[in-house]
């Protein structure tokens, strides 16, 4: 409901603006025809320079600077996870045709802006009134409404990379302020730093936008090419996955001939928070380096602390070694000094991970454990077989899958390896009590790519697919 309003919001405004628009141009029909009967192709910038324009600059860069003016997307992806099954898809597909007319009268509506009016159009338009049509088209403006919407978005998807984020944003009484005062900062300073300037802060979110338009259609390919047996309700052609990756690329291209400094902004801001991904992502490599980096300073120091052997006659000490191995690795060192660091570590590796395994497969375990040791910050797994009934073969299952999780568990001794059978139907329901029951949040529970309708809605919920 929240996004039909919104979306209506901008309907009016924009049907608004269309009439106050054509009044206007009944009242002044020189303008159009003006900037239609002898006009030659304006001159763009190419590198930093000014070249002149010809029809191909004018479908090139008017499309590359109108690639930002699709509403459906932007307005819906707020609201994605609060809307019912199959509403999203078909707003894709509504919302762009319903907003298509408005796109095309908003291009035409910016004509006026040369006649008296130059100061709202984008800077060295004035005097070249065909540039008006794509650097001022509502793209800009219209796409700010979405950013909050899809940071949060991105915030959920990455929740178990960004840990710290997440911590946070929970501690201030389960509300978005703590994440949207974080977006307030981060955006602020870009302000602050590209001093106000609106057209290269159009240039960084149009970077930012078209780079995700691309993950998507890159991400569309390697899920038809490695959960090709996942069951979906809507399937993307390879036609169009191959066509709307170059058509956004050329996109990404033309904006980057137009202004070549505003992928430097881009670039930094990327950078920074690539950064924070990759530690939370390696903290606990961060943490070991940490804990190195100490014991190099307090080496003499942790030397001096050790106490003399304390001689046994009944002690072989060929056997038992009383004294402590000084030489030891700096990694191995474990004091009062790295306390802090160890303890972070071994809170971090104790964190469990959830596999829901349906049958007594030595491969599909072996799989997930590999995948787990690969990808996961963890040294606790924890298989989980749910079943409706204590029928003969179901016992018989659970035998079985308890042998192979007590096998693996004697192959990989830096893993602790548990196994859990619960009686219970596989749905939703019940990955939300065992969510609760052992405090695993369901981004931390994976799955074998399902086969069926049913176990689809329970990954759709929130737990991670991961081998096929």
């Amino acid at each position: 409901m929240t996004a039909f309003i919104i979306f209506a919001h901008h309907m009016v405004c924009l049907t608004v603006l269309a009439v106050v628009c054509l009044v206007y141009a009944i009242k002044n029909p020189r303008v159009i025809h003006d900037n239609y009967v002898g006009m030659p192709y304006p001159s763009v910038d190419f590198v930093g320079s000014q070249i002149d324009g010809n029809f191909f600059t004018a479908i090139f860069f008017g499309f590359s600077a109108a690639m930002l003016g699709v509403t459906g997307f932007e307005t819906s992806a707020n609201f994605v996870q609060e809307q019912k099954p199959g509403v999203f898809s078909k707003t894709l597909r509504v919302s762009p045709s319903t907003c298509r007319s408005h796109d095309k009268r908003d291009g035409v509506q910016c004509l006026p802006l040369y006649f008296g009016l130059g100061g709202l159009a984008h800077p060295g338009a004035r005097g070249k009134p065909k540039l008006c049509l794509g650097p001022s088209s509502p793209r800009g403006w219209r796409s700010w409404h979405a950013v909050v919407g899809c940071h949060r978005r991105l915030y959920r998807a990455l929740r178990r990379r960004l840990d710290l984020l997440r911590r946070y944003h929970w501690s201030l009484s389960s509300s978005r302020c703590g994440l949207s005062l974080f977006f307030f900062v981060v955006a602020t300073s870009l302000v602050l730093i590209l001093d106000s300037d609106a057209t290269t802060l159009g240039g960084v979110y149009t970077y930012s936008f078209l780079s995700l338009m691309f993950l998507f259609g890159a991400a569309c390919i390697l899920l038809k090419l490695k959960r090709h047996d996942i069951p979906r309700t809507i399937t993307a052609p390879w036609h169009a996955c191959f066509l709307g990756i170059p058509l956004v690329t050329c996109g990404i291209v033309g904006n980057l001939l137009g202004d070549p400094k505003t992928l430097l902004y881009f670039a930094l801001y990327f950078i920074f928070v690539a950064t924070i991904v990759f530690v939370m992502l390696e903290r606990v490599f961060v943490l070991r380096i940490l804990v190195a980096f100490v014991n190099m300073f307090v080496k003499e120091k942790v030397k001096d602390q050790v106490d003399p052997p304390v001689m046994d006659v009944e002690v072989n000490a060929a056997v038992v070694q009383t004294v402590p191995d000084t030489n030891a690795k700096l990694l191995e060192r474990d004091g009062d000094h790295v306390a802090m660091l160890t303890r972070a570590i071994k809170e971090i590796n104790s964190k469990p991970i959830v596999f829901f395994v349906k049958q007594a497969n030595m491969t599909i375990l072996n799989k997930a454990i590999v995948y787990i040791r690969r990808n996961e910050i963890t040294h606790n797994v924890r298989f989980v077989h749910v079943y409706q009934a204590e029928t003969p073969h179901a016992l018989e299952t659970v035998a079985n899958l308890r042998e192979m999780v007590t096998l693996m568990d004697t192959l990989y001794p830096k893993l602790k390896i548990d196994f859990y059978a619960i009686v219970a139907p596989f749905e939703p329901a019940t990955v939300e009590w065992i969510s609760k029951k052992y405090d695993i949040t369901t981004n931390l529970m994976f799955i074998k790519a399902p086969s069926t309708i049913s176990v689809h809605k329970i990954s759709s919920y929130g737990v991670r697919v991961i081998t096929g």
